[in-house]
């Protein structure tokens, strides 16, 4: 008898679990992306960024192997 509450304990926990996982997962914060970005777009100043993405200056920085 004992065995089987433990087990039924343990299913609570692991469904308790899944459960608190999955509400943790929602979003809290959702941006609409309806508005401009006119003045909450902040231009950097840094020289080393431009506003462009490179793949190989990522790869630099990353140090993943270069593709072949």
């Amino acid at each position: 008898m004992e065995g089987r509450q433990i087990r039924a304990v343990l299913v609570l926990v692991v469904i308790s679990c899944v459960g608190f996982q999955i509400r943790a997962s929602d979003p809290i914060f959702i941006e609409s992306f309806d508005e401009s970005f006119d003045g909450r777009w902040i231009v950097s100043e840094k020289d080393d960024y431009k506003g462009s993405f490179s793949f190989m200056r990522f790869v630099q920085i990353c140090q993943f192997p270069s593709p072949p």
